[in-house]
């Protein structure tokens, strides 16, 4: 198993030995460079009873593990240097999520994929900020990280998923990069915290269902089209087609430039830096897709112009119906597509359905038109046909519907 930032890990287990009960896993020493061998829980799960051993050893395990995908890890041996010179005492929360940012980049060397991940939580934590700015205890910019505490961390939560209408699997990702940053700086400096304990600690990992951004249906898609030209919102339609043609992700097209279009190829490129694999690929345009360009005129514009675009770079900034020097705001499109969802009345019909949900509408609609596979793993640009068979799997796809009306059953 590896974390998300390459760190090979082995699960949690619970195991007994002459008698003996307790937690073991494998977790990776940043400092040794291998793995070495945990054991936990010794005292919880034999002071126990018998009874409720097992649910003792299950919310360890659960927890370990958690952690071990979010790049859990220990440090023998690591050099100092690095922060023997750092004083935490007067950062601020912000500052303290660049520092661990920058400390993964810069000495564990972890993925491209998993700092983009850091750059977004500290992204929800300043829109946390400013939305707070209506509420009856603002918080300011400069909050410090040794302030963070039960009320901070339940605020933040709350706003997820009352503001932004996280999901699950949202909450935890962010419970878990917010838990590394506060655990990498008490390993620096263990009195940071109030009695030295992780304030993201006692913040519960919710469950997760396989199923998630449910796809739409062609009409409700129309329905999309038709809400977005009334609300006078071209470049929320343009970015929505985007999605569904070019199955990309959201982040990929917000750092979309003019250039990265090639109309006369039939190609667009994505750029290793902005893509969640790491890889530079190409994915095609069909006729459709090339006439909304084409009549979208951004073509016209210059090339290091970015598709999406804000007047000045700020998420204050005015959204532009137009290409622009300045990339639009992480999370603008995310809050404006929402709204629709909310409005055309489709979170009643199912609270799965979400922007992402356009990328699995253009794959359905893609494979469903084409039943070509492998063209699909191309345009998803998954590395293996296997990836995509569990892709479409995972989005609600029979291969063949068809084959069911050979089924004939006795009632």
């Amino acid at each position: 198993m590896t974390s998300l930032s390459g760190y090979p890990y082995r699960k949690a287990r619970s195991v007994q030995s002459n008698g003996t009960w307790y937690i073991i896993f494998y977790v990776w020493d940043i400092g040794k460079k291998e793995m070495v061998r945990k054991r936990v829980a010794k005292n919880d799960l034999n002071d126990c009873r018998p009874d409720q051993r097992q649910i003792i050893a299950r919310k360890y395990i659960d927890d370990i593990n958690f952690l071990l995908h979010h790049d859990a890890y220990v440090e023998s041996d690591i050099p100092k240097a690095v922060v023997n010179s750092v004083n935490f005492t007067n950062f601020t929360f912000i500052e303290a999520i660049n520092w661990v940012k920058d400390y993964k980049r810069d000495v564990e060397h972890v993925k491209k994929a998993t700092i983009k991940e850091y750059i977004s939580t500290r992204t929800t934590v300043e829109d946390f900020y400013q939305a707070s700015k209506t509420s009856k205890t603002p918080i300011p910019a400069n909050y410090k990280l040794r302030d963070v505490n039960d009320a901070f961390v339940d605020a933040y939560f709350t706003y997820l998923k009352t503001v932004r209408m996280s999901s699950n699997k949202t909450h935890n990702n962010k419970r878990g990069f917010l838990h590394t940053v506060c655990e990498v700086i008490l390993k620096k400096d263990p009195d940071i915290f109030r009695k030295g304990i992780n304030p993201f600690a006692s913040v519960d990992i919710l469950k997760t269902e396989s199923r998630k951004h449910a796809a739409y249906s062609d009409e409700q898609m129309k329905l999309f089209a038709a809400a977005m030209k009334k609300g006078k919102e071209p470049h929320v339609l343009l970015f929505m087609q985007f999605m569904f043609y070019t199955l990309a992700r959201p982040e990929e097209l917000r750092l979309l430039k003019v250039g990265h279009i090639r109309l006369e190829d039939r190609r667009i490129l994505f750029l290793s830096q902005n893509s969640k694999t790491s890889i530079e690929q190409y994915i095609g345009i069909n006729d459709r897709f090339a006439e909304i360009i084409r009549k979208s005129k951004i073509m016209d514009c210059p090339h290091d112009h970015y598709v999406f675009a804000s007047s000045n770079g700020l998420k204050s900034g005015n959204v532009m119906d137009r290409p622009g020097k300045h990339p639009v705001g992480t999370g603008y499109f995310c809050r404006r597509v929402t709204t629709y969802i909310k409005d055309l009345g489709f979170r009643k019909i199912n609270p799965n359905y979400t922007m992402y949900g356009f990328k699995h509408s253009g794959a359905i609609s893609l494979y469903k038109a084409t039943k070509d596979i492998k063209l699909l793993q191309e345009q998803c640009r998954h590395q293996t046909i296997e990836q995509t068979n569990t892709y479409l799997r995972d989005i609600g796809l029979f291969s063949d519907l068809g084959r069911l009306n050979k089924w004939n059953g006795p009632l």
